[in-house]
């Protein structure tokens, strides 16, 4: 089949084979898959922005590391696996305004498969030692040790934000025309 241009007359409707010839993309134009991919954006904006926000609006201040552990946490999925993920609890001291406040995350969503990779984060701060952290001038009871963000955690959310878009992508290019 010959694919021809669009004409004048399929802008003001005049052409009666007009809506016959039209692509035709059910998918997207669905209410509900509209509804799903703007879930799956918002989602993925949210986490951006928690992930983010440290390099924005958090500042400087000395602190004072005071110890160091390592938290567990098991998820029970379906059919019982279960998924094991440990974060590195760095305990530090810092004053905002006069105010004494105590901090215990690296970064924010700061995950790590690992155990070990938990517990030699945990050892590179030795007690009593002066470190940078970065707290939130808005909420300063908030603060990490590092702005740097998790790429893991970033770009996870690509992938599970991008599958819906990508196979709503898959059925558009792929529906009969």
């Amino acid at each position: 089949m010959v694919e021809r241009a669009p004409s004048r007359a399929d802008d003001l409707g005049m052409n009666p084979n007009a809506d016959r010839d039209a692509p035709r993309f059910p998918a997207l134009h669905d209410t509900s898959v509209q509804i799903l991919l703007g879930i799956f954006t918002l989602a993925a904006a949210l986490v951006f922005g928690y992930v983010l926000e440290p390099l924005v609006t958090f500042r400087p201040i000395d602190a004072e590391v005071v110890g160091a552990g390592v938290a567990k946490l098991s998820l029970k999925g379906w059919k019982s696996n279960t998924i094991r993920t440990y974060q590195s609890d760095i305990f530090f001291r810092y004053e905002v305004a006069g105010v004494p406040y105590m901090g215990r995350q690296y970064r924010r969503a700061d995950l790590e498969s690992s155990p070990r990779m938990a517990q030699l984060r945990g050892q590179s701060f030795t007690a009593h030692r002066r470190v940078r952290a970065w707290y939130n001038p808005f909420h300063p009871d908030e603060a990490v040790l590092t702005r740097t963000p998790s790429w893991s955690v970033l770009v996870w959310t690509v992938l599970i934000a991008g599958l819906p878009w990508f196979a709503a992508f898959v059925v558009r290019t792929s529906a009969p025309r």
